[in-house]
């Protein structure tokens, strides 16, 4: 029974990095997720499927789903035969099955998505049905998302399931307070959170970032003002903020603020991490913190046999722990970004850890393959 327990604690620990990972990548800083919620954790046994235990680590939903997520007011997504839906902590499904399923954390309600029938459906935090319509996209940025109505056309509902806006020919998706249309006449026009026009841009296709309007290469706000013709690059991605943008071409990345002229070009690739309105970036041995309009707001200069990686996200506090070790991996130590401070703070509990998820009062370490807990501050939980 020991055996059994502390295969349960282990997994646990290592397989929860999952629900983080499966389906939404977006950062959350408000989804409050302990060890044990609503009084049950969960774990990955070694047939590869999940199950739910209690404090005591005894079983109280068998090990029987492909996946599984832990439990939020009561209730908790899992997968079994290729169907998603919602189940109560008796372990009893409380949700029709579906073919797809989103959990948006930041707005506690669900999206699910049938393939074999039309139709999406929109619930609330435990799994009650909010509408339904032919299609619902996610509410990426803002609190509203776009539908399909019946009559083909298209509009904006809340995350209460309310149609707050309709009868356009598309609606694309709001983007830090702004979005765009097509109007019955083909043109497109970006719109406000208040569905406003504001600016039509003809019959062009473009993009809204924000206050920014991709058009043909070319950036303006979303008053139709020009602000100049973007760097050109095959296979590239890029991103947008209300002050900058930034152009990842796989191998090195150029910053751009369009309020003043700063720029910062050729940064490699994996040595930047863009959080919430700054920007850390390891370059020529020093660990710079940028804010949108690309000037320093601290920096710290690393030894130049030192190696520095941005890696793992506190998604509650924005903080950043930093990864930095010489070049031969003989003196590894963890800074971290303070997102309150604006300062990086060297972490000398973590010397002999490696972190493997960040939880809201503390953290999953390893160390020589064995996991533990320890708080913030690095007082050991759970040996």
């Amino acid at each position: 029974m020991k055996k059994i327990i502390i295969l349960l604690i282990i997994s646990f620990m290592i397989f929860t990095l999952e629900s983080c990972k499966k389906k939404d990548k977006e950062i959350i800083t408000d989804y409050k997720l302990e060890l044990f919620s609503d009084g049950l954790g969960f774990a990955e046994n070694y047939d590869g499927k999940y199950g739910f235990f209690n404090e005591k680590f005894e079983v109280k939903i068998d090990f029987i789903y492909d996946y599984a997520e832990g439990f939020n007011d009561g209730v908790a997504m899992v997968d079994l035969n290729d169907k998603t839906f919602l189940i109560n902590t008796k372990g009893v499904q409380v949700t029709d099955s579906f073919d797809y399923f989103h959990h948006d954390f930041r707005n506690k309600i669900y999206i699910g998505s049938y393939k074999g029938k039309s139709g999406d459906v929109l619930l609330d935090k435990n799994g009650n049905v909010l509408c339904t319509y032919e299609y619902i996209e996610r509410f990426y940025g803002g609190t509203y998302a776009e539908v399909k109505v019946s009559d083909g056309n298209y509009g904006y509902i809340d995350t209460s399931g309310n149609l707050v806006y309709s009868g356009v020919l598309y609606a694309g998706g709001f983007c830090n307070g702004y979005a765009y249309i097509q109007d019955e006449n083909n043109d497109f026009w970006t719109i406000d959170s208040k569905f406003n026009k504001l600016h039509n841009f003809g019959n062009v296709d473009l993009d809204v970032y924000g206050y920014l309007v991709e058009v043909d290469d070319c950036l303006y706000d979303v008053n139709g003002n020009y602000y100049g013709e973007m760097e050109s690059y095959s296979q590239c991605s890029r991103s947008f903020h209300e002050n900058y943008y930034y152009v990842d071409s796989y191998s090195t990345v150029n910053f751009y603020c369009i309020k003043n002229d700063n720029k910062i070009k050729d940064v490699r690739s994996t040595n930047y991490l863009v959080v919430g309105d700054y920007i850390l970036i390891y370059k020529d041995n020093v660990m710079y913190i940028y804010n949108s309009y690309l000037e320093v707001v601290d920096s710290l200069t690393l030894d130049k046999d030192y190696t520095c990686h941005f890696g793992d996200l506190d998604p509650y506090r924005n903080d950043v722990y930093a990864y930095v070790n010489s070049k031969d991996r003989t003196n590894p130590t963890y800074y971290k970004f303070d997102y309150k401070k604006l300062k990086f703070e060297k972490v000398d509990y973590l010397k002999e850890y490696s972190i493997v998820r960040i939880y809201k009062d503390y953290m999953c370490v390893s160390k020589d393959d064995l996991y533990g807990l320890i708080t913030l501050d690095g007082k050991i939980v759970f040996e």
